[in-house]
């Protein structure tokens, strides 16, 4: 059963932003009118109403990103074109808009030109064209153009009078593949044709009045002008991959099924088009594109919106970014750091957190307030079957508070203390977020490169990416074992890390997947095994705890060492590290032994109290639950590594203050 919800969803999307059709928004991202498409011109070329050629307005287009892309009139034939004489309407390349191409370079393209002109001829005579199409129809059918812009040295010719293709390259195009836009002057005023509501309404009435056979349209369920050529160019104006084709009747795409494609389905054209353009713009208006993955959620807005309050309609929170992200969460200029340079390694605390988190919970309450539960919001999962082929890898569809309430829970559970570094931000703050997708995915499976960033494979990081998403919306219960799993695993080799890397990017990381898993988990909890399971991660958790400390008292042994990178050096604790997850009861009291002769004797006497003190309660606590054992650990000992370390933090700054509240007094 083939699903056209997604077409019905864009095109609600579409008629709900029409305010915003043919609107240039910033960054130069248009929603495109009915029958029309984009394309990247390299020569602007302007005519007066006499169709007289203007010189001084005649120019190449700045190859700079945007001011290139032009939207452009196309037919059925010419927005899927291959190869073949399909012209586009209006604008188009050199061998379709000038008559004397086949002069200049010795192709055969008379017909091109020929179907380009009878094409121009018939919109510019219809009820629907106007005295700019005129000017424009009077200036082509001189059949000079190549002429004039060759006099102009826009297009340079060979010694033999000849358009060469392989001399004055248009960026990356060669002079013969030129594509052409045209601007009119009207009473010394410019009037740039591709960017004018007039022309976009002229041309799609034109074009819509054209046809008259009425199929049934699978997606509004009325009988209309359908159409069996849909839209290329949903990722990117290089794009030729299509969600909808069937033009394989010679292979076995229909597999037995249907004796012809219309059997399977049937679009509208206005529905093909309004969904294929909606697509389109909401991808690059606030859709994640990347290594071939195209992903964008949306809500629907209510259709009475003005174009600035529609744009806010569409937004919904970011489920690519962390917590900041995701929210939108930005920096006072209190927050940001004067520092030139940021350090790869804070050795000072930001004290931003408790604000982060006001605005967090601040943002989370608005998002939840402003959406209404019968509001409907989207996501669509896209990839690349192949060149031609765009397959939906995912669909779905959320009533609005039931999605607003499943992304809150990911960002209030899935969560863990690290240093990140937000927008605006000159240096990391020390914050409690919830990680990206992105950071799951290399904190699982990534390798730290030579940069000193974590990297890898694309189609992995494609492929778990797209399973992560699930989770974030709440249709999945759990972040997925195999994916948790490989995260711990890393977590549990510090030594193929630096040390910011480990603890922010890797340990860090997989801490909040465990965090999350645990919360969903108790959610879903077996009390009859509760007592068992309860007891595993507190022995767990325990040798955590011991583990943290030893590493403690490696590296403030040796902070105050005149070694030059003493501290920065990896610790017996870390080098032993999957010894002691196998064995940890063996691998501690080696680890013990060595602290005790070699490093606690370097420690003042209030930490040395201090660890004492900690390691024979966790230690006598072990023997209390029977755990202080060789039976290998279970993921949570991560949890008790993280939170004593914590501990011992808040400790040694308590002990920091009572001294120097000790010595003011003194004074």
């Amino acid at each position: 059963m083939i699903c056209l919800g997604w077409i019905e969803m864009l095109s609600k999307t579409y008629d709900a932003c029409s305010s915003l059709v043919g609107v240039e928004l910033d960054g130069g991202l248009t929603l495109l009118p009915l029958s029309h498409s984009t394309a990247n011109a390299q020569i602007e070329l302007a005519v007066d109403m006499d169709g007289t050629l203007v010189r001084e307005l005649t120019s190449a287009v700045e190859k700079n990103g945007r001011n290139e892309v032009t939207v452009i009139p196309v037919t059925e034939d010419s927005a899927a074109r291959g190869n073949g004489n399909f012209p586009h309407p209006l604008c188009d390349k050199l061998c379709y808009v000038a008559g004397d191409y086949s002069e200049y370079t010795g192709e055969k393209k008379e017909e091109y030109f020929e179907a380009y002109l009878n094409l121009l001829s018939r919109w510019t005579n219809s009820e629907y064209g106007n005295s700019w199409l005129r000017a424009v129809y009077r200036y082509v059918e001189k059949g000079t153009m190549i002429e004039d812009l060759a006099s102009m040295g826009l297009l340079k010719l060979d010694e033999a009078g000849k358009l060469s293709d392989k001399e004055n390259k248009m960026g990356q195009i060669a002079q013969t593949d030129a594509f052409v836009r045209f601007a009119v002057v009207e009473d010394g005023r410019k009037t740039d044709l591709w960017k004018r509501q007039e022309m976009y309404e002229a041309y799609t009435n034109y074009y819509l009045s054209r046809t008259t056979e009425k199929e049934l349209c699978y997606v509004s369920g009325k009988y209309e002008t359908c159409t069996e050529k849909h839209p290329s160019k949903i990722r990117n104006t290089a794009d030729k991959a299509k969600l909808i084709s069937g033009n394989d009747d010679a292979g076995f795409t229909y597999k037995g099924r249907f004796s012809d494609k219309k059997e399977a389905v049937s679009v509208g054209y206005a529905a093909s088009q309004k969904a294929h353009n909606a697509l389109r713009w909401l991808l690059k208006k606030q859709g994640y594109l990347e290594d071939g993955n195209a992903v964008v959620l949306w809500k629907l807005p209510d259709g009475k919106n003005e174009n600035a309050e529609a744009l806010a309609e569409l937004k919904v929170p970011d489920i690519f970014g962390d917590s900041l992200q995701a929210f939108s969460i930005q920096l006072d200029e209190e927050d940001v750091n004067d520092e030139k340079k940021p350090e790869v390694e804070p050795k000072e605390e930001i004290h931003t957190g408790e604000r982060y988190a006001m605005r967090l919970k601040q943002a989370m309450q608005g998002y939840a307030r402003d959406v209404k539960p019968d509001d409907k919001i989207a996501m669509i999962v896209l990839d690349a079957a192949t060149t031609g082929r765009l397959s939906i890898n995912y669909y779905h569809e959320f009533a609005g508070n039931e999605f607003i309430d499943r992304v809150i829970e990911w960002h209030e559970h899935c969560t863990w203390q690290r240093w990140v570094r937000p927008k605006n931000a000159k240096k990391p703050i020390l914050v409690k977020t919830a990680p990206s997708p992105k950071e799951i995915v290399l904190a699982a499976f990534g390798t730290q490169r030579g940069n000193g960033f974590l990297d890898c494979d694309p189609e992995l990081k494609k492929s778990t990416i797209q399973r992560i998403l699930p989770c974030i919306v709440g249709l999945s219960s759990k972040i997925p074992k195999d994916i948790v799993r490989a995260a711990l695993s890393r977590a549990s080799n510090p030594q193929a890390y630096s040390s910011f890397v480990w603890e922010n990017q890797v340990l860090a990381v997989a801490c909040a997947m465990l965090h999350y898993n645990q919360y969903k988990a108790e959610k879903e909890r077996d009390e009859s095994m509760e007592s068992e399971k309860q007891q595993e991660k507190e022995r767990a958790e325990l040798f955590g705890r011991l583990l943290a400390i030893m590493d403690a008292i490696e590296r403030k042994a040796t902070y105050s060492s005149e070694q030059e990178n003493a501290n920065k050096r990896l610790t017996n604790a870390k080098k032993l590290w999957n010894a002691y997850t196998r064995r940890p009861m063996t691998t501690f009291e080696r680890l013990n032994q060595k602290m005790k002769q070699a490093y606690e004797g370097r420690l003042t006497g209030g930490t040395a109290s201090f660890m004492e003190d900690e390691i024979t309660n966790l230690v006598n606590r072990l023997n209390e639950i029977n755990g202080f054992t060789n039976k290998p650990l279970r993921e949570e000992y991560l949890l008790g590594y993280c939170a004593q370390r914590e501990k011992m933090k808040w400790n040694n700054e308590e002990n920091n203050e009572r001294k120097e509240n000790e010595e003011g007094g003194n004074e």
